[in-house]
Parts: C-alpha cells; sequence; structure tokens
C-alpha cells in the first residue's frame, strides 16, 4: 500500500495482516462438504485411468448417461490433495484458495492506491459475508479466478492493457475447474460494453479506443480458450441448462433465490444485503463519479446473486473491488487506525474461540472431520449385508456414499446435476409424498435399502410396515432395510424392536416401553450410541431414560458425553 503521513507502513503491514488471518481463521473449519467426495473419487479415476470418464457409473438409475464433468481438473487437485495430506490438506487447500483471493485483492488496492484500513476492514467484512460458501468444493477455484480477472480488466480501464494478456491463459485453466468459466467472457464483455458505450456517447479518449480494441482482441481470444477442454463448449452451457431446471431451483438449497422465504432471517442474507447496501453508499459518496464498469460489474453479479444464493459470495467478491476504487481516496485517522485493528484483533479471536455463526449450525474452528455429517456406522451395516442393496439415498449424502462405497453399491442421486435429469429428481422427491408413491418408486427400482435424513417422512412409514426395519441411526440419518431373504442373522443383530425414533410417537412409545421392559429399552439405547459414536441424540436419550429409572450415576455419564457431542 502507499505509504501515507497518517498511516505508517508498519500499522499498514499489522492491518493487513490481521485481515488475511481473519480470512484464515473463516477458513480452518472441520471438513463438512458434502460434495467433496465425488471429486476425490473421480479424481483418482481420471489419474489412475488416465481418462476422464465419459459416463455415470456411480448411480443404479443413471449408469451408462453421459456425464459432462466440468469439474474434471479440480476433481484431480482435490484427489492429489487428498493422497498428499488428507482431511486437513483439503481443508489447507480450501484456505490456500482463499488467501490467495484475498492476496489478488490486496495487490489491487495497493495499485489502486487505497487505505490500507479501508482494505482491511472491507476485506474481513466480505470474507465474513461470504464464509458461508467457505466449503471444499471447487466453486473456491471461481473466486480466485474473478478476483484475477477483475483485477486485470480494472487495471486495463486505468491504462495498462499489456495485463489483459494473461486472461485467456486464466480461461484455459479455468474452462477445466468448474462451469463458472463462462463468467470470464462475460466480465470481459462488461468491460467492453463500457468502453463501447463511451465511443457511442461521444465520451471516449484515445485510452478508451485502445482499450476497446485491447479488450475486444481479448474478448476473442478468451471465447477460443473456453474451448481448450475435453467438451469444447458444451461444458460451458451448464449453467444455462441449469438455469431451466425449475425443479432443482425450488428444492435445493443453495439453488433457491437469495430472497426466498428460506432465506429470511438467515446471517447469509442479512449480510448480502448489508453488502449491496454499503456498495450503494459508495456510489453516491465516492469523490468520483462512478463508471460504467463499476455499474456494470456490479449490477451483473448483483442480478447474479438474486438469482440464486449460491452466487452472492461472487457478487460480494466484485463490490469489493468496486468499493475499493470507489473508497480510495478515504485516508481514516490514526485513532480510527487503532480501532479497526483492535475490532479485526477481537473479531480473530471470538471466531477461533466460538466458531463462524454464518448459519444457525456453528462452523468451530479446527482441523478434521466433522464426522456427524457422515454416516460411518450405517455405511459398516450397509457393506454387511448379504447379496447387496438397492439404496434409495439422502440427496446430500449421495457424494459421499459413492466415496466410502462404491463399487459395491451405488446411489440412487447425488448432487450431480448434470447427470440426473428434473425426471429422476422428481421421482425423488415424489417418494416422499406419501406412502401410493413411494410403493411406486420403490418398486419400479428395486428398492430394499433407506438412508435418509431423520426430517424425512419415509422413514417414518416405512418403521410401521413390518417387512421393513430400523437397523441404524443417529442425529441426523436413519437406516432402514426391507426383510430379504439371507438377511435373517443381520436383522435378528442390528434391528431395533423395542424403540423406534422414526416414528411420531416416538415418545409416547418409548414411555411404555420403559415401563414394561426398561432393560430393553436401556440395551437398544446403549447400542444406537456404541454403534454411532459421535452421535449426542442417543445419549440424551439413554440419559433421560436412565434417570426415570433412577440409574443416576449412568445418566450423568450419558448426559456429559452427550453435552461434548452437541458441542
Amino acid at each position: 500500500m502507499k505509504r501515507t503521513a497518517t498511516e505508517p507502513q508498519h500499522r499498514s503491514a499489522v492491518l493487513l495482516g490481521l485481515a488475511l488471518l481473519f480470512v484464515l481463521a473463516l477458513s480452518i473449519t472441520p471438513l463438512a462438504s458434502d460434495d467433496v467426495w465425488i471429486n476425490i473419487k473421480a479424481g483418482e479415476r481420471i489419474w489412475r485411468q488416465h481418462a476422464i470418464p465419459a459416463v455415470d457409473d456411480y448411480s443404479f438409475t443413471q449408469a451408462g448417461s453421459p456425464w459432462v464433468n466440468h469439474e474434471w481438473l479440480a476433481n484431480v487437485v482435490f484427489w492429489a490433495t487428498w493422497e498428499a495430506g488428507g482431511v486437513n490438506g483439503l481443508i489447507f487447500l480450501k484456505a490456500a484458495l482463499l488467501l490467495l483471493t484475498a492476496l489478488v485483492l490486496l495487490r489491487f488496492a495497493r495499485a489502486e492506491e487505497a487505505s490500507p484500513v479501508v482494505t482491511a476492514l472491507m476485506l474481513a467484512a466480505v470474507a465474513f459475508a461470504a464464509s458461508d460458501r467457505f466449503i471444499e468444493r471447487a466453486h473456491l477455484f471461481n473466486f480466485l479466478m474473478i478476483a484475477l480477472y477483475l483485477q486485470a480488466l480494472f487495471r486495463a480501464r486505468e491504462g495498462e492493457p499489456p495485463r489483459l494478456w494473461r486472461l485467456p491463459l486464466l480461461q484455459a485453466l479455468w474452462v477445466n475447474l468448474h462451469s463458472g468459466a463462462i463468467l470470464g467472457p462475460m466480465m470481459v464483455g462488461l468491460f467492453l460494453a463500457g468502453a463501447g458505450a463511451r465511443a457511442v456517447l461521444g465520451r471516449s479518449q484515445g485510452q478508451d479506443r485502445a482499450n476497446a480494441k485491447w479488450l475486444a482482441a481479448t474478448l476473442g481470444l478468451v471465447v477460443v480458450a473456453s474451448l481448450a477442454n475435453p467438451y469444447f463448449g458444451s461444458s460451458l452451457l451448464y449453467p444455462f441448462q441449469q438455469a431451466g431446471m425449475s425443479l432443482y431451483r425450488q428444492y435445493v438449497f443453495e439453488w433457491m433465490p437469495i430472497w426466498s422465504p428460506v432465506y429470511s432471517g438467515t446471517p447469509m442474507a442479512l449480510l448480502f444485503y448489508a453488502c449491496v447496501g454499503f456498495v450503494a453508499v459508495t456510489f453516491l459518496v465516492g469523490a468520483h463519479r462512478p463508471s460504467l464498469e463499476d455499474l456494470l460489474v456490479t449490477g451483473f453479479f448483483f442480478v447474479l446473486a438474486l438469482s440464486a444464493a449460491r452466487f452472492t459470495a461472487k457478487f460480494e467478491i466484485a463490490a469489493l473491488f468496486v468499493a475499493t476504487r470507489r473508497l480510495r481516496r478515504l485516508r481514516p485517522s490514526p485513532r480510527f487506525a487503532t480501532g479497526a485493528g483492535v475490532a479485526l484483533a477481537t473479531a480473530i479471536a471470538l471466531v477461533v474461540a466460538l466458531g463462524n455463526p454464518i448459519r444457525a449450525g456453528v462452523r468451530p474452528f479446527g482441523l478434521g472431520l466433522d464426522s456427524r455429517r457422515f454416516p460411518e456406522g450405517a455405511c459398516k451395516i450397509l457393506e454387511s449385508v448379504p447379496g447387496g442393496v438397492r439404496l434409495y439415498n439422502q440427496y446430500d449424502l449421495g457424494s459421499w456414499l459413492i466415496w466410502r462405497l462404491d463399487p459395491h453399491i451405488k446411489v440412487f442421486i447425488d448432487g450431480r446435476n448434470q447427470v440426473f435429469p428434473e425426471s429422476l429428481y422428481r421421482e425423488y422427491l415424489s417418494a416422499n409424498e406419501s406412502p401410493d408413491t413411494l410403493n411406486h418408486v420403490f418398486e419400479k427400482w428395486g428398492i430394499d435399502a433407506v438412508l435418509l435424513d431423520n426430517d424425512a417422512r419415509i422413514p417414518a412409514w416405512l418403521s410401521a410396515r413390518p417387512d421393513w426395519h430400523l437397523v441404524w441411526w443417529d442425529d441426523f440419518t436413519f437406516l432402514l432395510l426391507a426383510d430379504r431373504p439371507g438377511r435373517e442373522a443381520l436383522l435378528a443383530e442390528h434391528a431395533y424392536r423395542v424403540i423406534h425414533p422414526a416414528l411420531p410417537t416416538f415418545e409416547a412409545d418409548l414411555r411404555r416401553a420403559l415401563a414394561r421392559t426398561p432393560d430393553d429399552v436401556i440395551r437398544e439405547l446403549s447400542r444406537a450410541a456404541r454403534e454411532a459414536e459421535t452421535a449426542a441424540l442417543p445419549r440424551a436419550i439413554l440419559a433421560s431414560c436412565c434417570h426415570a429409572l433412577g440409574r443416576n450415576e449412568d445418566a450423568a455419564r450419558w448426559q456429559h458425553e452427550a453435552d461434548r457431542l452437541h458441542r
């Protein structure tokens, strides 16, 4: 950053260092990504077979269907990272990509001669607002690429057009990392439109005309570079195809609009609106008139963010570049700079000590796997079923189940929306509508095992049937198996006969069972706690039952374990 009278170099370095540490603190969280596992699995296959799979063979519902894997290079990167560093390696990869994105912004702010105090505070604020998307997925590459593009394009507007030669090279890389690469030519087009509009309106200068020529040539090269992938232009069509999948946009959380009721009052939505308001204020109070490029970039990413919540972080990153330009003449006082440093240090301490409250479930600071999200005990039972299973699985668990069980067990569905048509997703949803539609879907696909979240209605319906049995459960999921020849021994060992936590009448049934056969209740709850090592719910219920039976020492022990796991 440029040194000023009010901002000594050492103070600037401390503030910017604190901002980077805050980004790092938000990045270091136990791995809980649902989708990273298919990246690892596919990346391993690509590396070992030296070929990109052209069809799906991870599911039994779409086996043999075309699979346009627009993230194939990211798959390889994730697998290589997993091989080198395991779970923690993936967390550090996430942190490295986010820190690189932040460093690009800091370099841009330095070139703009923006205040380090203002830059540090805005970077920290945007990082917090966008941290809901700080998860181990290929979209992290989008953040870095958007930052690199905007840095080059804004600096080119200020008279450095030779920087644009990097963009076709970046595009050739980006188009193999994520379908978000379509944003590359779009961003170049926005800046070309700005230069062209000034020419049409008669406001262009010699520099603008030169920039327009550079931008036109760059746009052509970027479009050509977009074809440098195994699928040529088809991988870039995926975002437009996804936009037309109305069913996914109604039911898949991240594809819902940020203004939809499901996001109402959430920290993610409130921070997004705050970011929008802040950028709007910078347009009013900035030291100079906003450029067409400022307006076009802000408007484009704002509309994109309104279309689906998954794009809000992209808007916040783009807004950070625009706000940096708008406030580059702002010079806070030394006292304000000291307060900013204290605020950043406090924020870092709070995130490290208490976690990130960006979602209803706080993301703690730390390494390792958030194993509560992944039902390992259920997979061990599924692997032991004689003759295998036809599994109807939770959509969100599909990626992990592929990594964990393939090739022995295939999934019904997973998060690869480019593989599964809306017709299958409609079937998946219809099974949860009524017992009749459930029977239709299960008969069509020969379903004999179910692994679903505990808020689905299917486990309750199946638990009430004599030919289905609950065999495993934890805080989030239920595993049920159907009666089939050869499963008698397994069901005798694992089926729950006394307690039925999937039923809506569970609490009343539990009280009656506890009065009739207390030892059987304690035995089944103890087995649930033993088999689900990271589950707090079975332990809390067990503690309550022990207390009701007067076994206070056991109750205290189980409650202590439940409290520890719940935290």
